[in-house]
């Protein structure tokens, strides 16, 4: 039975994606389409074997990192290949993260007394990773110009995960990644073919996603 669920949550998860990039202009061929099945299939796989599942609120961690995939892949591929970023992509990100958080508070309210002490935790994290985020990047794009909004909002969206340090992780960890991308760029002379020397940043924001809750969080 759990084969069956497995297959079908992968199965649904990039037909999701496909759709996704499908509205946004981008043509995939079978062997896209494929290789999206066999990146999101290894990433539940990843999700379910390293991260212990102990009660409910765990498997929604679980399903919240998973269904947020998505949208990261869909944001990501659209903004490489045409440089912009819907807000109705991220929207529907933000909403499913913020669906599946409050079937955590749900589970919580309705299992047992003891769990009600987590909410609070719970709620914190969640507010403060969307504001720090958003504060950030806002910020940043206010005062240099050196990313844009569908960047901000991308961040609002990746901000919905965690708390303070996981935020700021995020954070981090995304212009580190864009700067050794940019590093090998100029070492090898590579052209981008942008006139005006800008990068599309929020792949960029999907490795620093991946990096921090997917294998710094799991060390």
């Amino acid at each position: 039975m759990g084969l069956v669920y497995f297959g079908i949550s992968s199965l649904l998860i990039s037909l999701l994606t496909i759709r996704l990039l499908e509205d946004r202009g981008i043509g995939l061929g079978q062997l896209e389409e494929i290789s999206i099945l066999v990146l999101v299939s290894l990433g539940i796989i990843y999700n379910i074997c390293l991260i212990p599942i102990h009660g409910p609120d765990s498997l929604l961690y679980i399903c919240r990192l998973i269904f947020i995939f998505p949208f990261l892949i869909s944001i990501s591929i659209v903004d490489a290949a045409t440089r912009w970023v819907y807000d109705i992509d991220i929207l529907g990100g933000i909403l499913v993260s913020e669906l599946i958080f409050s079937l955590r508070i749900l589970e919580n309210l309705l299992d047992n007394i003891n769990n009600v002490d987590k909410i609070g935790p719970l709620l914190y994290n969640n507010i403060i990773g969307l504001i720090l985020l958003f504060g950030l990047s806002y910020g940043l794009y206010r005062v240099t110009r050196g990313i844009g909004m569908g960047d901000v909002l991308t961040f609002t969206m990746v901000g919905t995960m965690g708390g303070l340090i996981d935020s700021l992780m995020v954070f981090f960890m995304s212009f580190i990644s864009a700067g050794l991308y940019c590093v090998v760029i100029l070492i090898n002379g590579i052209n981008t073919g942008k006139r005006d020397g800008l990068i599309a940043f929020t792949p960029f924001i999907s490795i620093g996603f991946v990096v921090t809750y997917e294998i710094i969080k799991l060390i």
